[in-house]
């Protein structure tokens, strides 16, 4: 998800969520408004409010009563989307939907290394309940960046037309990558170049 929309009068009477296609190079293309089910059909429509590629919202801050009042999303680049980084810190926040009214419901942020995917809610006077919306959310998925050991060069064993090579590749990534080897680490290699994939 990578912004909001809907209808406002004295209460957020409809939220409408824009999502976009995340690319395996990070940026995000083909803005999309998801359509609305929730709430009702008064109040002024506003939105949609959409991060720059490549944000995508990571939490929210709201205000309510028994409707939802306001409505404020928070984006961090797709980059700094990682569960060794706390969303919580770093983010942007969205134009609010709504007004100042009402309680402070607080801010929320989905766990780090998520990315928020959709929204849940109830419906109380044409309206958001307040009390009842929340956000459902994923991992974002991050390209394994591998990192390969040097060419390496032995003398064969004596008396024997080839050498045992010792050598390792790490990966790091959303989800965690597995190495596999085309050659296992510490077998015995021929004369000659072998090449390992």
């Amino acid at each position: 998800v990578v912004g909001y929309g809907g209808r406002t009068g004295a209460v957020v009477d409809q939220v409408y969520l824009v999502y976009a296609t995340l690319l395996p190079d990070g940026s995000l293309v083909n803005y999309t408004t998801l359509n609305c089910i929730n709430g009702g059909s008064s109040g002024n429509a506003k939105g949609p409010y959409t991060a720059s590629s490549p944000n995508a919202m990571i939490g929210a801050y709201q205000r309510g009563g028994n409707n939802l009042d306001l409505l404020r999303g928070f984006t961090k680049p797709i980059s700094q989307i990682d569960p060794a980084i706390s969303n919580s810190s770093g983010y942007s926040s969205l134009p609010d939907l709504g007004g100042n009214t009402g309680g402070s419901l607080g801010s929320t942020f989905v766990p780090d290394g998520h990315v928020i995917v959709g929204m849940s809610f109830r419906e109380t006077n044409g309206g958001v309940y307040a009390g009842a919306m929340g956000w459902v959310y994923a991992p974002i998925l991050v390209s394994p960046t591998i990192t390969c050991p040097n060419n390496i060069s032995l003398n064969n064993i004596p008396g024997t037309c080839g050498a045992d090579v010792n050598f390792s590749a790490s990966a790091t990534g959303t989800p965690t990558p597995t190495i596999t080897y085309s050659h296992a680490p510490g077998s015995n290699f021929p004369v000659g170049t072998t090449t390992v994939t």
